[in-house]
Formats: C-alpha cells, sequence, structure tokens
C-alpha cells in the first residue's frame, strides 16, 4: 500500500472452480491438497533413495502419484495440478525444470501473510517501487562490472553506452541467469 498499490486479499474459504467454471467443494479440494503435501514432503527421502542426479520435482510427483494410486478421478487429478500450478506460480518455473533437491532452499525468504492479488496487476508494483528510480525499458545489456572498480558499478548497454551507479539491481529470472545470457 506504501507504493499506491491496490490490493485485494483473498479470503481464505476462496473456492477453485473448474475449467466449467463451477465451485470445486473445500473438502474435495482439502483431500488433495494433503495428498499433494504428503507427496512434497516424500521427495527428499525419494532423492535419497535414488542417491544419484539430481531429478525433476514433477518427475518425483509423477512417479509418486502412479505409485501411490491415491489420486482416483480426472477431477483429482486436475486439483493436483493445480497445486503443482501453485508451486509453479511461487517459484517462476515449470514443475519440470525445478531441482526435487533444491526446490525449496530458499523456503525461509518466502513472504508471509495473506494471499493478495493486486487490482491493476504486477505492473503497479513495479511502477510504485521505480518512482525517482532511472529505469530504462528496451535497454539490452551486454555487461556489468562491479568488482574493485572506482567508479562504482557500470553496466554496459548493446550500443555502446555505459551507465554508471553506486549499485546495480539484477532481477533476472533464474533461468536467464542459469543459461549464462
Amino acid at each position: 500500500r506504501r507504493y499506491g498499490v491496490d490490493l485485494y486479499q483473498a479470503p481464505p474459504e476462496t473456492l477453485i472452480h473448474d475449467s466449467k467454471g463451477v465451485a470445486i467443494y473445500s473438502s474435495d479440494d482439502a483431500y488433495v491438497e494433503k495428498v499433494f503435501n504428503d507427496m512434497l514432503h516424500k521427495v527428499p527421502r525419494e532423492m535419497a533413495r535414488e542417491a544419484g542426479e539430481d531429478e525433476s520435482l514433477g518427475s518425483v510427483l509423477d512417479r509418486l502419484v502412479e505409485r501411490e494410486g491415491k489420486l482416483k478421478s480426472k477431477e483429482q487429478m486436475q486439483l493436483f495440478q493445480w497445486h503443482c500450478a501453485h508451486v509453479e506460480y511461487a517459484t517462476a518455473a515449470d514443475i519440470h525444470s525445478l531441482s526435487a533437491r533444491n526446490w525449496a532452499a530458499d523456503d525461509e525468504n518466502a513472504f508471509e501473510g495473506e494471499h493478495c492479488l493486486l487490482r491493476q496487476g504486477y505492473r503497479s508494483l513495479a511502477q510504485g517501487l521505480s518512482k525517482g528510480l532511472d529505469v530504462r525499458l528496451e535497454a539490452e545489456v551486454v555487461e556489468v562490472r562491479h568488482k574493485d572498480s572506482p567508479e562504482g558499478c557500470q553496466v554496459v548497454l548493446k550500443d555502446g553506452r555505459v551507465i554508471h551507479g553506486d549499485m546495480v539491481l539484477v532481477t533476472l529470472p533464474l533461468g536467464v541467469r542459469v543459461c549464462d545470457r
């Protein structure tokens, strides 16, 4: 709110709807959510059993769903996929691209509080946070210099311009950083 962002707090009793707009009973979701969370808690044991290469969280969950057979209906599988999508939303990555060993490594840094929606979308948050800052869009960065530079940080743009500053905030998705682009 301090950045002028209008929030809508989603009440805990908010219903999930299926693809046809029909509300899903909370008891059905509670069962699938418990199965999902139980499986997430089994992931470390599953990885210890494998003891080799890491694999994706999605692959481990797929294997557990198949092995345990607790999701009997198409509707339960759709709810399970909704919970998987919730993890994807929280981590900004496809569940089949997340490390089963490390997908929750930063849980202690998670935001606390109620689930909220931004009425004007995430752009309103970025606009509120960026007031008074020099934000440049469509300015491709080719290099960031920051070590032992007497001039502070330097950002070199593709067009050859160099921007000087005391610090640089890099907000790349992890996948871009991992690809070393």
